[in-house]
């Protein structure tokens, strides 16, 4: 199969190849809890499991290599412990990294040029430590995924003070710094703010409950098979949306099925 990232402006494409020796595809999955999130699950499959489950038809491996409570800069380690037969990167990272800068949204300022200031050099470093771990990413040649961060349920969780709003509008910024490294790098992102819709999604405020992961895996499953020229069975609508050269998927919320949320065009 020929996969299709390189027309997205990916940095690299696995070789051309058909038939009985078509390379076997095997996705990694690097990044903190909401890739990891066996623990939140009750006893459920967590995203890995439920991708290699969508994916078994297609003899696809799946390793998992994201750890819970990972920051942007263990990516580094992580990609030491990818198998040398991987042929794709899926990467969600940077949730925990703005959890420790949360503290500034507690802090008394004046006025609101103050405070735009404040979250503007929040960004800054945020996004050199994103950008930086990107530019080690690439040196891998392999296609990569990019998941834009979900947003929190802290309106769901009494015992997390803070409020929804607020919460919601300083992780967009720091959302805001993935896009810009991944338009640097020519990288596809999924946004999972369109992915986890409804509180059922959640374990608490921050980490994807079974049900949450299943809807993560599954956006996964439907941007790789669309991707991979049919060498996937799992073939579902999805978007492909511009942004500068990069292309971001975005999901729809609808009736849910056993195929879970459709991926499909919208208009913005």
């Amino acid at each position: 199969f020929s996969w299709s990232f390189a027309e997205m402006g990916c940095v690299a494409a696995a070789p051309e190849v058909t038939g009985r020796n078509a390379r076997r595809i095997h996705v990694v999955l690097l990044g903190d809890s909401t890739i990891d999130n066996k623990l939140y699950t009750k006893g459920g499959p967590c995203v890995a499991e439920h991708l290699e489950r969508l994916l078994k038809k297609s003899e696809a491996k799946v390793t998992m290599c994201a750890r819970d409570g990972a920051v942007i800069e263990n990516i580094a380690s992580q990609l030491e412990q990818v198998p040398r037969e991987a042929t794709h990167l899926v990467i969600s990272i940077g949730g925990n990294n703005a959890l420790r800068s949360l503290g500034v949204l507690r802090r008394n300022i004046d006025n609101v040029h103050a405070a735009l200031r404040l979250m503007k050099d929040v960004q800054s470093k945020f996004a050199e430590r994103y950008t930086r771990m990107l530019s080690i990413v690439v040196k891998r040649k392999l296609p990569v995924l990019l998941c834009l961060q979900y947003l929190p349920r802290v309106d769901h969780f009494a015992q997390f003070k803070m409020d929804q709003e607020v919460a919601e509008v300083a992780l967009s910024i720091l959302i805001d710094s993935i896009v810009t490294a991944a338009q640097k790098y020519s990288l596809p992102m999924l946004d999972l703010r369109t992915v986890m819709t409804r509180s059922l999604d959640w374990a608490n405020p921050i980490e994807p409950s079974d049900k949450g992961g299943a809807k993560i895996a599954n956006a996964i499953a439907r941007v790789i098979s669309a991707s991979a020229d049919g060498a996937l069975t799992y073939n579902r609508p999805f978007e492909k949306r511009k942004s500068g050269r990069c292309v971001i998927y975005h999901g729809i919320d609808s009736e849910e099925t056993k195929a879970g949320p459709l991926l499909l065009p919208t208009r913005w």
